[in-house]
């Protein structure tokens, strides 16, 4: 696992917080969590790009100033017009081990927003056999403007849905697809393609998302399901008075009026779950690795299922 910032040995002790136990695999998952925060909020400190810690982490932040002690990933969020200037800069700011990953710079990984990783880590989903890069990441989440007229938001979702699926058209076939399937999606990206490519396909799919930026006064996660849209969002003058607020050995910036966000989605945020229910947040979803890079894992998985 390679790191650019340097963490002092004691960190990686396991320890009890919050009657939790955090392992020395969690700490090294932490760190490396850490490393790719600490270079984003760099690079976006170094050309003005605007972005805040979100959800768990906004949470993490104000409750345990830092991880949330059985949470795995941190998150960070900012409006779609810095995403694109982000997107400018990120093949020269993230070199080897940093990976900036879109649904543009891999192709593979198809999505409205994007992650930061460390190529020489692994975090794979289970039970996906997908060729992107599958490093240790955080997740930048691309916040767009949620219009409060109920028809033309309904409309919205059915024309995000709709380019959604036209783009995914032009992804790689996958393995596990029927003959069936993958005879009528190559069929489908062969007339698709006489009139549009990939690319065009993708930043259509996005210019749905961001329909209302202009005009919306609260700005969520257009990309995912309706029950998650009209809860994790956040009012557009939350969004202009940001603080900075500890984050185990880093600062991150959240907006002043946090305690709004995080009743909104959490509800009584500072009240812990039960004890039986600290529980690591992705345990069975994701295979974690840190000090395993991603392609070797891979590679030895594939070795011992021949």
């Amino acid at each position: 696992m390679k790191l650019e910032m340097n963490f002092d040995k004691t960190f990686f002790d396991e320890e009890i917080r919050c009657e939790y136990m955090v392992s020395q695999k969690q700490k090294k998952i932490w760190a490396c969590e850490l490393d790719l925060a600490n270079k984003l909020l760099y690079v976006c400190n170094k050309y003005d790009i605007r972005i805040i810690g979100y959800a768990g982490t906004m949470l993490g932040a104000i409750r345990h100033k830092g991880f949330i002690p059985w949470d795995d990933d941190m998150d960070f969020c900012m409006l779609r017009n810095d995403f694109y200037k982000l997107l400018e800069i990120a093949d020269k700011e993230f070199q080897n081990p940093y990976f900036f990953q879109t649904a543009l710079s891999d192709r593979r990984y198809f999505c409205g927003y994007g992650r930061l990783r460390n190529s020489t880590t692994t975090a794979i989903i289970e039970g996906q056999d997908e060729n992107y890069n599958n490093g240790i990441y955080i997740d930048i989440w691309v916040i767009d403007g949620l219009i409060d007229d109920d028809k033309l938001f309904r409309n919205q979702i059915k024309d995000r849905d709709f380019a959604n699926r036209l783009a995914k058209l032009f992804l790689p076939l996958r393995s596990g697809n029927s003959v069936l399937r993958k005879t009528v999606k190559t069929s489908l990206r062969m007339i698709l393609s006489l009139v549009t490519n990939y690319e065009d396909s993708v930043k259509r799919y996005w210019n749905v998302l961001e329909r209302y930026n202009k005009t919306a006064d609260k700005f969520t996660l257009m990309t995912h399901p309706l029950d998650v849209i009209k809860k994790y969002w956040i009012a557009r003058e939350n969004l202009e008075k940001l603080i900075l607020v500890p984050f185990e050995n880093i600062m991150i910036p959240v907006p002043q009026n946090y305690d709004q966000i995080l009743s909104t989605i959490y509800g009584d945020y500072m009240k812990f779950p039960p004890v039986s229910e600290r529980g690591k947040w992705h345990e069975g979803q994701i295979v974690f690795e840190p000090d395993i890079p991603y392609t070797e894992y891979y590679r030895k998985k594939k070795s011992n299922e021949n």
